[in-house]
């Protein structure tokens, strides 16, 4: 009987989802813009409207995902997903991420995939 997969089968599939569809660098420049628009939210990170995604991440995320700018350290978390986890792409330092349980696979420096556990 087949059932769902596991976060770690899960993330590896997403990491090489990520390798063929995310350009890490296309991310870091737009990160690097003066003027992000975003919406209000949490903390000091904000949501920004698909409409200014970076294309590389509309690729990416082709459903309901939420793209999180947070501007003190130009960093950018992408989460997808529902009612059976939630999982994404973190590009920024991973200290600033501070998930509550998140399981990881490195893209490149300061550049993950993750999912929640």
């Amino acid at each position: 009987m087949v059932g769902i997969p596991g976060y770690i089968t899960f993330t590896a599939g997403y990491w090489m989802h990520a390798n063929i569809w995310l350009d890490v660098d296309e991310v870091r420049e737009w990160a690097k813009k003066p003027a992000i628009p975003y919406e209000k939210d949490w903390g000091c990170k904000r949501q920004v409207p698909r409409e200014y995604w970076p294309a590389t991440l509309r690729r990416l995320c082709r459903g309901y995902g939420t793209v999180i700018f947070d501007p003190t350290v130009r960093a950018v978390k992408l989460a997808d997903g529902g009612g059976f986890g939630h999982w994404g792409v973190y590009i920024g330092p991973w200290d600033d991420f501070n998930p509550d349980r998140a399981y990881r696979l490195r893209l490149r420096k300061d550049a993950w995939v993750w999912h929640e556990i």
